[in-house]
Parts: C-alpha cells; structure tokens; sequence
C-alpha cells in the first residue's frame, strides 16, 4: 500500500532544491563565524593574551592600522582596551611578513584618570623616512567624559615647546564595520594628536619620546613633562594636569 504524501512531498521539486542550497550556504556561513571573522578572532587572540598576563577584560577603545607617515613599528594593527587603571595596547601583524612585535600585549597604568603616551613599540628604529612627511603620534586617555577637546604643551629637551590641539575622537577615521566590534567600540575616549617632525628633530628628541612606550626598553630615564588643559563642550577650561611622559623603567623609579 502506497503511503500517503508528505509535507515534503508536496513542495515543487525546484522549491526543495533552492531551500537546499539555502541551507548548505547557511552551514557553510555558520561554520567559517565558528572559526572565527577576522575581529572575532582578533578578540579571541587579545582576550587570551590578556588571561596571560593577568589583565584585563578590557574595553574596547579603539583599532588602530598604523600609517606610513608613522615611525616605523613592527605590527601594522594595534588593539586598544581600558581595564579601568589603565589602557592595554595588543599589537598585531597582520599580512606577510614576521615581527617580534606580532601578538604582543602591553598596558600602562592611568594617573588619575589620564595617559598621555606614543605608540608602543619593543625597539625604536632610528630610520627617517626621506619622502613624505613623518608625524609622531601622541595618544591621550582621559577618563572624565565632559573633556571633549585638550590642548597639550609637550616640553623638549631644548627649551622649546611643542603644542597640539585636538578633539576627542577626531582624526582617527573608522576603518571596518563589524557590528561585533563597533557594538563595543567607544572610540571617543582618545585623543590622537600627530606632530610633524624633521629628520635632526626626530634624531635628537622625538626619537627618546619614542622610546618611553617601549616594551623592553628598562635603562631609559628620558622625561618629557607636559601641560594638559580639558575643555567642555562650550570650549570652557575645565582641567588642568600638569603631567610628565616617563618609560616603565621611569615610572617605577617615581
């Protein structure tokens, strides 16, 4: 006896074939998420580095792809999360090419509620670039959210004064858009200044200022103390921090 028609049975053989494949597109779609997209793995790389090293979870602030007006660094892709007393940098090499700078995890430590530092680095390269300009990058956290713009008054070893201007956020352009990371994105947290150097300026100064967010750097004892004035949004003085850019061998010898 012929059994009965099924549901199944019922649907247009090319309706079964088209849900089939809609089908095996999720599977297959399912599986590469589980291996992991490239921020999702990113993630899982930093949050195991992070266990490591007994820090964190971090928030995440920012994720940053260094550019070649920059000095030179190892990693091309650098990771930024606050864990509350401090703001962890993991950097990253993203493409070809092999540096000891490659899943490395960093932090340094807030002062009341501030971090005024340069990009992390294991050590600085002297080279100039001989075309193009050439900025070093400055990266200040500042925790009170009613700060929106600050200026910073960098005093150089020379006597003189290099002073920038910027407002959170500002100048740092997304670069991505997946939901995953920018759902936990407060990229409005930094202040990222960049200051345009010469080839004696680097040579003599900057490239020492460099050297203070250098991971494996332990003799530098180079200071750079600094004036940080806050602004709201009415552009009203609302905080003034007297600070100094030390090395790790600096802060712990405070």
């Amino acid at each position: 006896m012929k059994s009965p028609p099924t549901i199944i049975d019922r649907i247009p053989r090319k309706a079964r074939v088209i849900v089939d494949i809609l089908l095996a597109l999720a599977l297959l779609l399912g599986c590469i998420y589980a291996r992991g997209c490239p921020v999702s793995s990113e993630t899982a790389k930093l949050r195991r580095a992070e266990k490591a090293a007994m820090v964190g979870p971090s928030v995440p602030l920012d994720r940053l792809f260094l550019r070649s007006e920059w000095p030179y660094t190892g990693y091309n892709l650098l990771r930024v999360g606050d864990d509350g007393d401090g703001v962890v940098f993991y950097m990253m090499r993203t493409g070809s090419g092999i540096s000891a700078d490659n899943d490395v995890l960093t932090r340094r430590d807030k002062t009341d509620g501030i971090l005024l530092t340069t990009l992390p680095c294991h050590i600085v390269d002297t080279w100039y670039p001989s075309e193009g300009p050439f900025n070093v990058p400055l990266l200040l956290f500042v925790d009170d959210p009613a700060a929106v713009r600050a200026v910073v008054h960098l005093s150089l070893p020379d006597g003189s004064e290099a002073t920038m201007s910027q407002v959170r956020g500002e100048g740092n352009p997304a670069r991505f858009n997946e939901s995953e990371w920018i759902a936990g994105c407060v990229r409005e947290n930094i202040f990222l200044f960049q200051f345009p150097v010469t080839e004696r300026m680097w040579q003599e100064t900057w490239f020492h200022l460099m050297s203070t967010n250098s991971y494996l750097d332990s003799n530098s004892r180079a200071e750079f103390p600094a004036l940080i004035e806050l602004y709201d949004r009415e552009n009203q003085l609302i905080r003034t921090v007297d600070y100094v850019i030390r090395s790790r061998a600096g802060d712990a010898h405070t």
